[in-house]
């Protein structure tokens, strides 16, 4: 009578495609979460990319779009500056007419400006087929509160006597409720 049982061979293999199955859906498990944190940096770029021209520190307003440069003034610094798409780096920079640049965004692999409406609009792609696209608050040389009005509300009167209309024909709820610049943003992934 012969006993019929796994032998050492047998065995040995069995532990090894475990060991495969394992390994794979460990490596799996890495390449999602690293993934996952490029596509979270990347956003966490592009909103500070977003915070740095339309914050308080340099104040933009809008002076032409040409390509892949937008010419820019900082009302705060009363300086000309450049928002530059370098291609063959894979970057957004800061530049000043003077010299000097701030790289505000990297691994972009494409980057579109364009003047909508008065303000910049910003569609780029990223390295990881990342999508983003902005209406920023970045706009023409006028008062601010009418571009406010202009771009939350569609557009309403200028103030009567330097004060927001809140009641009424042509009032703006919107500005009146909120008293600061606002930003329309759309992320979308491909």
């Amino acid at each position: 009578m012969t006993r019929r049982g796994f032998t050492l061979l047998e065995t040995m293999i069995a532990l090894f495609v475990t060991a495969l199955a394992l390994l794979t859906v460990q490596m799996g498990y890495q390449w999602l979460n690293n993934n996952q944190q490029q596509r979270n940096s990347e956003q966490l770029d592009w909103y500070g990319f977003l915070g740095i021209i339309e914050g308080g520190r340099y104040r933009f307003d809008l002076d032409h779009v040409d390509g892949d440069e937008v010419f820019v003034h900082s009302k705060t610094e009363d300086k000309d500056y450049i928002i530059r798409f370098r291609p063959n780096k894979h970057e957004i920079m800061l530049t000043g007419l003077q010299g000097g640049y701030v790289p505000l965004m990297q691994n972009i692999a494409s980057c579109k400006f364009t003047e909508k409406s008065d303000y910049l609009n910003i569609q780029l792609t990223t390295s990881i087929k990342q999508r983003f696209e902005g209406m920023t608050i970045v706009g023409e040389k006028k008062n601010e509160t009418k571009r406010f009005c202009d771009f939350i509300c569609g557009g309403f009167p200028e103030p009567v006597n330097g004060a927001l209309i809140t009641r009424g024909a042509g009032a703006c709820p919107t500005a009146a409720r909120l008293q600061r610049p606002y930003t329309q943003l759309f992320t979308s992934d491909k």
